[in-house]
């Protein structure tokens, strides 16, 4: 049986999480947003294949390396102070 189910959630906040396996289920990944929600039931394995799939993404996107705002703010601070004692 094959099926494709599009959802769009662009935009929107989501709450995300993992349930544990339960004696008569396997774990599931939860995806709620106000107009709906998304639950895969998987195995463990196939969690780590969906986590290295995002991870490689973001990866190559560099989503790691986006500016961090506070060390910046902390930053422009210090020089600001340095520029006062002279």
């Amino acid at each position: 049986m094959s099926t494709t189910v599009t959802m769009d959630f662009t935009g929107e906040l989501l709450h995300v999480k993992v349930a544990p396996r339960q004696p008569y289920s396997p774990p599931a990944l939860k995806i709620a947003s106000r107009y709906g929600d998304v639950e895969l039931l998987l195995e463990e394995e196939q969690l780590a294949e969906i986590g290295y799939a995002i991870q490689q993404y973001l990866e190559a996107i560099r989503y790691h390396e986006t500016p961090d705002q506070q060390l910046i703010l902390n930053h422009e601070y210090e020089e600001e102070a340095a520029n006062e004692a002279h």
